[in-house]
């Protein structure tokens, strides 16, 4: 219930704030022949002086530990950083806490509640701080047409998290039957001074099963930086666990970015053969499968929602299709 109030309260008084510190709004429509775009946005402004200018001046000054992954061209990328309202993430702090204080609790063994307890002193920084930076990426497709999937989410002590997650994986090991240690491969390779492990999973399930059809090996490569945990599912994922290690440090970003190259995405995306085929005649140029989501600020918070006019023929063709089912 705190949680609810305090979700609520911020909601308010964000909603009477915009209506009364709102300045101008620019709506904006454009379809550019030339370069084949069709684009969309909306941009709200704050009154000079007001709390809601100063609110988009600062989230138009944050930085992303992941701006430089972008780097990377891939198939489809997200980002997301905010940070909660400091009443709101109070709120949820409390509730974190003590949920997370009560599952240790209920444990009856000694030494599995210390573990626990470990785990949860490592991970309340996190969870308890109200910021988010993330990042999630589909890399490729490869020649057999698979996909590498890359991820990143800003955590507090990075190093005490991993050498806790390491410690008790390392406990569990000797616990398990040699099928499933020879799965595990801590320490598996090093970036630096970033250790990371390997784990292969097992295809057993629907899920997995999916999964593994996208990403060709279901192997998950997991590596803990101070500032970060980053993770990379798939055969290609250690190579693109080292690149990401070793991208440009922090950066400016959009508040919110998600874009996707439809075109390399078409296999997935096309429910029949023909849709697949008819795609390489759609997509001629390099970047026209491109269509992209952003939400900015600085001295406006704008919504941006643009696409190349393949992409809306394709998803055309796609939907009229699906409607014919």
């Amino acid at each position: 219930r705190p949680v609810l109030e305090a979700a609520v309260k911020d909601i308010v008084h964000a909603v009477t704030g915009a209506i009364k510190e709102g300045g101008q709004v620019t709506l904006a429509l454009d379809l550019n022949s030339k370069s084949k775009d069709l684009t969309a946005s909306i941009a709200v402004a704050g009154k000079p002086g007001t709390d809601l200018a100063r609110v988009i001046q600062e989230l138009g000054q944050a930085k992303s530990r992941f701006a430089g992954w972008r780097e990377n061209h891939p198939a489809m990328h997200g980002l997301v950083r905010v940070a909660l309202p400091t009443e709101l993430n109070k709120a949820l702090g409390k509730l974190i806490t003590k949920g997370l204080s009560d599952g240790v609790a209920k444990l009856d063994d000694a030494a599995r509640r210390a573990q626990a307890q470990q785990l949860v002193d490592a991970l309340l920084p996190t969870l308890t701080g109200g910021e988010l930076d993330a990042c999630l990426q589909l890399i490729g497709p490869s020649g057999d047409h698979k996909y590498t999937l890359l991820a990143g989410v800003m955590v507090k002590n990075g190093g005490k998290l991993g050498t806790v997650v390491h410690d008790l994986v390392a406990d569990l090991l000797p616990q398990m039957p040699e099928s499933q240690r020879k799965l595990i491969k801590l320490n598996h390779a090093e970036v630096g001074a970033v250790k990371v492990h390997r784990f292969e999973l097992l295809a057993t399930d629907a899920p997995l099963k999916n999964v593994e059809q996208l990403v060709g090996e279901p192997v998950l490569h997991l590596a803990f930086r101070d500032d970060a945990m980053l993770l990379a599912l798939g055969k290609d994922g250690l190579a693109a666990l080292k690149k990401a290690l070793a991208a440009p440090a922090a950066g400016a970003s959009p508040v919110l970015s998600f874009e996707m190259d439809v075109a390399r995405l078409a296999r997935l995306l096309a429910p029949t053969d023909e849709l697949k085929t008819a795609a390489a005649k759609i997509f001629t140029a390099a970047d026209d499968g491109q269509a992209r989501l952003t939400v900015e600020a600085g001295g406006a918070l704008k919504l941006t929602v643009s696409a190349r006019l393949p992409v809306v023929q394709f998803l055309s063709q796609t939907r009229e299709f699906k409607g014919r089912e």
